[in-house]
């Protein structure tokens, strides 16, 4: 049985070979490192804040700027789940972790689309609340000269229980969506994170905070939702009714009313087939659209994600490559 805080799963078996002196090993080193391909960052071990919830699973490393998608799989993924699972108090909690792992700057699939690269675990060996503030100062001092956000990236800051804004922001610009009208604030120097400002209205990003309310005034002081931004992201993206579902995670989007998009095994497989004319059962409140590649089927009963708990209008089944994959949606406009 495996222990939920410190627990050490199968090693990559290492190669002997024979001993070198500290100047030929450094030789090697430099000319493996030259040998890598663009992209490709040297494998070891990492350490670094975690995050793991509902269509998120992020590594913030101690040393490092970034924020990478972690990916994970089989065996190894259960240990690591019900150890967060175990330690975490609230949802997207950040827990310290070491592990052993290969980075690299290309997309692990549609979930990471959003992040600055990926890392693909090979051993957990440690997940902790201990060293979570030590490993926040590190990041702050490494983040002292960084740069303005690479990539649009879209964010859900909830203010209050009853104050929430919709961003989403760039290198240049940031669009800041509230039922109260909607701003482009433009990017503006920053000695930290980002700042972005109209003049009149202010906001600065740092990772997954953020600080807004009108400028020379006091600011607001909010934490970014990972949940509702994905599904925000879909809505600006142009999806017209997102749906998900777990074990293994997928969602389902359908686009300008055009397409449908499907995206399974934790963003490893994807498809996406023309929409085509609904097929509507008024007496089993069920629409279908049959593509041949995909049959989706939405039936009008409220519906619960077996997850994150979180309540939906409408009950869904995909139907592709031989396999049902059901789970919850809902209409985005």
């Amino acid at each position: 049985m495996i222990r939920p805080i410190w627990f050490t799963l199968a090693l990559v078996t290492a190669s002997v070979r024979p001993r070198l002196s500290l100047q030929a090993e450094s030789l090697v080193l430099l000319a493996l490192l030259l040998l890598l391909p663009a992209g490709a960052v040297w494998s070891g071990e990492m350490r670094g804040l975690l995050v793991m919830g509902h269509e998120a699973r992020s590594l913030q490393p101690c040393d490092d700027d970034r924020t990478l998608w972690v990916s994970v799989r089989g065996e190894l993924l259960q240990q690591l789940t019900a150890a967060v699972r175990q330690l975490a108090t609230h949802p997207y909690e950040e827990l310290y972790v070491e592990l052993d792992g290969e980075l690299g700057t290309e997309e692990a699939g549609e979930f990471a689309k959003e992040y600055d690269g990926s890392v693909e675990v090979r051993d957990v060996r440690l997940v902790s609340k201990e060293a979570v503030d030590a490993c926040r100062r590190e990041r702050r001092m490494v983040r002292s000269g960084a740069a303005p956000i690479a990539a649009p990236k879209t964010y859900v800051f909830i203010c209050s229980d009853s104050l929430a804004y919709t961003v989403r922001a760039s290198e240049v610009e940031a669009w800041l969506f509230h039922p109260a009208g909607t701003r482009r604030l433009a990017a503006t120097p920053a000695e930290r994170g980002a700042r972005y400002s109209d003049g009149i209205f202010e906001l600065r990003i740092e990772n997954e905070l953020a600080q807004l309310g009108e400028s020379g005034g006091s600011l607001l002081s909010c934490r970014n939702d990972p949940r509702r931004a994905v599904w925000e992201r879909a809505k600006l993206d142009g999806a017209d009714f997102r749906a998900v579902g777990n074990e293994p995670g997928w969602n389902l989007e359908i686009l300008a009313g055009t397409r449908i998009r499907l995206v399974a095994d934790y963003g490893a497989s994807r498809a996406e087939v023309p929409l085509p004319e609904p097929t509507i059962d008024h007496e089993a409140r069920r629409t279908r659209w049959d593509a041949g590649e995909i049959i989706l089927d939405v039936i009008g009963r409220p519906c619960r994600d077996s997850m994150s708990g979180e309540s939906f209008e409408t009950e869904v089944n995909v139907h592709w490559q031989g396999r049902t994959l059901r789970g919850c949606g809902r209409a985005l406009h």
